[in-house]
């Protein structure tokens, strides 16, 4: 059982990280159109909307979270696991509204 003052320091660290804005946001498809960059790891969540991919990507050498969804995109992505990680990929995008997101080798 923790101590008071363990729950104590542990509720002020909570409240600290609830204060920030400091946090990165998980970048968009959109965002990614036209660009390359390595999958290295992918988790999947749980939205309104089904499940979905996260990836943990680096991006013009930084690390950072990237949705990877679309009907193509999340059929890729299964099959990229199946190959192993990491892997280099470029996303692209046609004209139009309802054009898919793709990934293609880099």
């Amino acid at each position: 059982m923790a101590t008071k003052k363990a729950t104590n320091d542990l509720a002020a660290q909570l409240a600290d990280i609830a204060g920030r804005n400091d946090f990165p946001e998980t970048l968009k498809p959109a965002e990614l159109v036209g660009k390359t960059f390595v999958i290295d790891d992918v988790r999947t969540v749980d939205t309104e909307n089904g499940a979905r991919f996260i990836g943990m990507i680096t991006l013009d050498g930084k690390p950072c979270d990237a949705w990877l969804t679309g009907s193509k995109v999340h059929a890729q992505i299964e099959e990229v696991l199946i190959h192993n990680l990491p892997c280099t990929v470029t996303l692209t995008k046609e004209e139009g509204q309802f054009a898919p997101y793709l990934l293609e080798i880099a």
